[in-house]
């Protein structure tokens, strides 16, 4: 008999200020593939413990969408780099970039620059889509710009 596994993300906020202030940081990530919701909350009660963190300076973890992303951080870590440009939505299950904030950690100045430069325009005409090089957050699950989508609402 198989089991089908599911991918299950969480996203760990800090419990409050005073813990904000010594950590240094507001939220974790962790995802993982497992069976059972129960087993993926022990894995990243463990991953946690393993970056070198105390479950109690976190509030309970919310279950959220898995995030189609090229800078996901790899299964089964507890990362806080991954929140730092990121919070959850207004539907309470997806994680949404904060605006203003530089693309990721991860990602070059470069391409952070290229990121802050293209916002800064509202004037979509004078952006040739087909030949400069979007962030994948600019496009939805179907490959529509969200710029275009958010005009038909």
């Amino acid at each position: 008999m198989t089991v089908k596994q599911e991918e299950y993300s969480f996203y760990y906020k800090v419990k409050n200020e005073s813990a904000r202030k010594r950590l240094g940081f507001k939220a974790g990530f962790h995802w993982c593939t497992a069976k059972k919701q129960s087993l993926a909350l022990s894995r990243g009660e463990l991953a946690m413990d393993a970056a070198g963190f105390d479950e109690a300076d976190f509030a309970k973890p919310v279950r959220v969408n898995m995030p189609i992303e090229n800078d996901l951080p790899p299964e089964g870590v507890f990362d806080i780099k991954f929140c730092e440009n990121r919070e959850i939505g207004a539907d309470g299950k997806t994680l949404v970039l904060i605006p203003g904030v530089a693309a990721s950690a991860s990602t070059s100045d470069e391409k952070a620059e290229e990121v802050a430069s293209a916002t800064e325009t509202d004037d979509t005409a004078a952006t040739n889509t087909e030949t400069d090089e979007l962030p994948t957050y600019a496009y939805n699950v179907n490959g529509e710009l969200m710029s275009d989508v958010e005009k038909d609402m």
